[in-house]
């Protein structure tokens, strides 16, 4: 449950208003995100979901509504230099292809630190040794490791600069069952281990169950959002297809 006391929330929107033109996408949506927790964002087509979270980091202007970030507005983060409190894995992980994996990693940390080369590479390194990959890897591209290589490298480098929250989109889209579950569990290890709060834009069935604490859905240009349990029981159309369909029997299990 959320908790009253706002400064817990690491993000809080109140009244958004997003679209494209005269087409609203989302309509006087408010969105609690406590400290710490996974919160697992799902909808259907059309309903929003890259554009709430553009929209939250300051990619996508809103018609109206608040955004706060740790308790700032984002508009006052967006103006001033240096890191941001959020570090983002896109879906496609948007690496640079000619760039060798280290250096994709060293990227945030030349543009907003000042440490030595020599710091900076070293963090660079950690940070991929942090999500499973290896030292001989480190000086290939992109385009000559995994797709799940390249998610890693990716959460790698939305880590570089230690940001207490992490956005992830589709983290484990074109994966198969079993790399899925280590990315599955990689994120939970990384969120104990690091106190993050994660807002995870995903449509994998087994993430919703292992790894998020609650599930907001996007229905009706509003999110709706609660433990797996709460909306199990939804009599919202789309949300019962959703959630009792024949792909999510795995989701009634011990619930």
């Amino acid at each position: 449950m959320v908790s009253d006391n706002i400064e817990t929330y690491a993000i809080d929107i109140q009244g958004l208003v997003t679209g494209f033109g005269s087409k609203l996408i989302h309509d006087h949506l408010d969105l609690q995100v406590e400290k710490g927790e996974i919160l697992g964002i799902v909808g259907g087509s059309g309903s929003g979901k890259s554009v709430l979270l553009r929209t939250i980091i300051g990619l996508q202007p809103p018609y109206a509504g608040e955004i706060k970030i740790l308790g700032q507005p984002i508009n006052d983060l967006l103006k001033r230099d240096g890191k941001r409190p959020w570090g983002v894995m896109f879906q496609n992980g948007a690496l640079f292809s000619s760039l060798s994996l280290l250096e994709n990693v060293e990227t945030p940390l030349l543009e907003y630190s000042r440490l030595p080369a020599s710091k900076i590479k070293e963090i660079a390194r950690l940070k991929l040794m942090m999500v499973g990959l290896h030292e001989d890897d480190l000086q290939k591209l992109p385009s000559q490791i995994s797709g799940g290589m390249r998610k890693r490298t990716s959460l790698a480098r939305a880590l570089a600069l230690d940001p207490p929250i992490l956005f992830l989109d589709e983290p484990t889209s074109g994966l198969d069952p079993i790399s899925a579950n280590l990315f599955d569990q990689l994120i939970v290890s990384l969120q104990k281990s690091l106190s993050l709060t994660v807002f995870m834009i995903t449509h994998d069935l087994d993430s919703l169950k292992t790894v998020c604490d609650r599930i907001g859905v996007l229905v009706d240009k509003k999110i709706r959002v609660g433990i797996l349990k709460e909306l199990l029981q939804d009599s919202h159309p789309w949300i019962r297809q959703y959630f009792h369909g024949d792909r999510a029997r795995m989701l009634h299990q011990e619930q």
